[in-house]
C-alpha cells in the first residue's frame, strides 16, 4: 500500500507507455507453441462468444470501464464491445469509440521512418544529427553516432525519459513538455551505452525519432502521420488531436475504479499519443498481415524485419519479435487506458484489445485471445470477486483508523466506492470481496472491518505482506 496511486501514476512517465516490459517474457512463452501447436479444436466455435466469455471477467471486477475487441482469423472478422464508455452513462462503447492506444504509438513513428527508408529519402544508418537542428548536440557512442534504427529498436543508449521532465500537473504529466525542453535535455545528456549494443526501452528515444522525421518531411507529426499512414490506409478516425465529434466519442480514462483525466502527450505523441477506435486498429494490423493493400507495403515489410536480438527474442521497426520469429506485437498504457496488439502472419491471426484501463492484467487477455484464435482452449481467468455492498453498509466505514499514532487511513465515500488515503499517501479504491472485506488493486492489501453487534464499526485489520494489522477508529475530534 505504501506505492500510491499518485506515485503509479508518476511512475508512468517512465513505466506506463512500456508496460510490454513486465509482459514480455509471459508473450514469448505465449507464441512460442503457435507455429507447431495450433490445432483447430475451436474452430467450429463462435469466435464472438469466446472472446466475451474471456473478456467479460475484466469489466464485472472493474480492471475496465470500456472495452473493444477486434480478432482477425484467416477472413473472419469479429468486434466486441464491453461496459460503458463513461460513468454514470448505461450507453456502450461501438465501433466509433475512441481510446489511447499509448506505445503502440511507437509502431506507427517506426513505419513512417520505414516508409521514408523505402522510398529512398532516408537510411536505417541515417545519423540522428542529419535531421535535428543545427544548434541541438546529439550524444555519441565512443564507436559511432546514434542512428535512426538505434532510435526505432531502442538500442540508442538514451534513458527512458528525459532528465528534465519535471511536470507542474501530476495527473497529465506529459501536457507542459516542450519541445525547446526536448533539444535541452539531448543536447545535455550522456548515452548509457553504446548506440547499437543494448535494448533499453526509451520512450524519449521513439519522441525524438518522431520529431526528426516531421523536421525532415517539414511538416508537423500530426499531418505527417495522416498523410502518410492513416489516409493510405484508411484509418479515418485516428488522430492525436481529436475534433469536436471525437471528442465525444471518446471514452473516459479510467483509473484504479474511477473517471481520471485522460492524458495529453503533446511533445511524445510519437511515443505515446496516438487515438482510435477498434476498426481502424483492425484496418492497421490487416496491413501488419498483408491483407489490406497500400503504399505502405514494403514500409510494413521492412519493418516486420529482425533487426537486432533482444534476451526474450529480438526487435523491428517498433515490434516485437517472439523466439517463434513469427509473431510481432506491442502494448501501450496511459493514465487511464490499455491497448494490446498481436499478430502472427503464418497462422493469420491478429487481436487488438482497446480498454478504459490503467490495469496492465488487460495483456493478459490478449494473450489468451492470441492463444485462442490459433485453435487453444482457454479458460476464463479468475479474480478476486467483487460484490455489490448496499451504500447503507459501506457509510458506517467512513472515518479515520489509526495503525499506529504516525500512520492512519482516512477511509471516505465517493459515489458506491470506498476510498482510503494512508498517512503521506494518495487516494486508493478497495473493492469489496464480502460487506466487510475489501481489496486493494494497487497492491496486495486487504481490509477487513469489524462490525460489533449494534451494528457499529470501530477497529478494522489491515491484512498486508504476511501481518495482520489493527486499526481504532478516532473519533471526530481525532481522539
Amino acid at each position: 500500500m505504501r506505492d500510491s496511486l499518485r506515485k503509479r501514476r508518476l511512475e508512468s512517465y517512465t513505466d506506463s507507455m512500456n508496460t510490454h516490459l513486465r509482459t514480455v517474457c509471459i508473450a514469448v512463452a505465449v507464441f512460442a507453441w503457435l507455429t507447431d501447436s495450433a490445432s483447430t479444436s475451436a474452430a467450429d466455435k463462435d469466435l464472438r462468444e469466446q472472446a466475451t466469455r474471456l473478456a467479460k471477467p475484466f469489466i464485472d471486477a472493474d480492471y475496465a470501464q470500456a472495452m473493444s475487441i477486434g480478432l482477425i482469423k484467416g477472413d473472419d472478422r469479429v468486434i466486441v464491445h464491453l461496459g460503458r464508455v463513461r460513468g454514470g452513462d448505461d450507453a456502450a462503447p461501438d465501433d466509433a469509440t475512441l481510446y489511447e492506444i499509448g506505445s503502440v504509438s511507437k509502431t506507427f513513428t517506426a513505419l513512417l521512418l520505414a516508409d521514408e527508408v523505402t522510398r529512398g529519402n532516408l537510411s536505417l544508418d541515417t545519423p540522428l544529427a542529419n535531421l535535428l537542428p543545427e544548434d541541438v548536440t546529439v550524444p555519441a557512442g565512443k564507436e559511432r553516432a546514434i542512428t535512426l534504427a538505434d532510435l526505432a529498436t531502442h538500442t540508442s543508449g538514451l534513458v527512458r525519459m528525459p532528465t528534465n521532465f519535471k511536470p507542474g500537473d501530476k495527473l497529465d504529466p506529459y501536457a507542459d513538455y516542450t519541445l525547446d525542453q526536448l533539444y535541452e535535455f539531448i543536447s545535455g545528456t550522456k548515452l548509457h551505452s553504446e548506440p547499437g549494443k543494448l535494448y533499453a526501452y526509451s520512450n524519449v528515444g521513439t519522441t525524438i525519432l518522431g520529431h526528426a522525421l516531421a523536421l525532415h518531411a517539414k511538416k508537423d507529426f500530426g499531418t505527417l502521420l495522416r498523410e502518410r499512414i492513416l489516409k493510405p490506409l484508411k484509418m479515418n478516425d485516428t488522430a492525436t488531436a481529436l475534433s469536436e465529434d471525437q471528442q465525444k466519442r471518446f471514452a473516459e480514462a479510467y483509473a484504479d475504479g474511477r473517471a481520471v483525466k485522460a492524458w495529453n502527450l503533446n511533445v511524445f505523441d510519437p511515443a505515446g499519443g496516438i487515438r482510435s477506435n477498434v476498426v481502424d486498429m483492425m484496418h492497421y494490423v490487416e496491413a501488419q498481415l498483408g491483407k489490406r493493400q497500400s503504399s505502405l507495403d514494403k514500409a510494413i515489410e521492412l519493418s516486420h524485419q529482425h533487426l537486432r536480438d533482444i534476451p526474450v527474442g529480438g526487435i523491428g521497426l517498433g515490434w516485437h519479435i517472439a523466439r517463434d520469429k513469427a509473431t510481432r506485437w506491442h502494448n501501450g498504457q496511459t493514465g487511464g487506458f490499455h491497448a494490446y496488439v498481436g499478430f502472427h502472419r503464418k497462422l493469420d491471426v491478429g487481436v487488438i484489445v482497446l480498454a478504459s484501463s490503467d490495469n496492465h492484467q488487460i495483456d493478459r487477455l490478449g494473450e489468451q485471445l492470441v492463444r485462442m484464435l490459433a485453435g487453444r482452449d482457454e479458460k476464463p481467468i479468475e479474480f478476486p470477486k467483487v460484490v455489490k455492498v448496499d451504500r447503507k453498509v459501506l457509510e458506517k466505514y467512513v472515518g479515520t483508523f489509526a495503525v499506529l499514532p504516525t500512520f492512519q487511513l482516512k477511509i471516505e465515500l465517493a459515489g458506491d466506492r470506498l476510498r482510503v488515503t494512508p498517512t503521506g499517501q494518495a487516494t486508493y479504491s478497495i473493492y469489496p470481496e464480502s460487506e466487510t472485506r475489501f481489496n486493494f488493486r494497487v497492491t496486495k492489501a486487504t481490509i477487513v472491518f469489524e462490525v460489533a453487534d449494534d451494528g457499529s464499526v470501530s477497529k478494522l485489520m489491515l491484512l498486508q505482506n504476511g501481518l495482520e494489522l489493527p486499526a481504532v477508529r478516532l473519533k471526530v475530534d481525532g481522539k
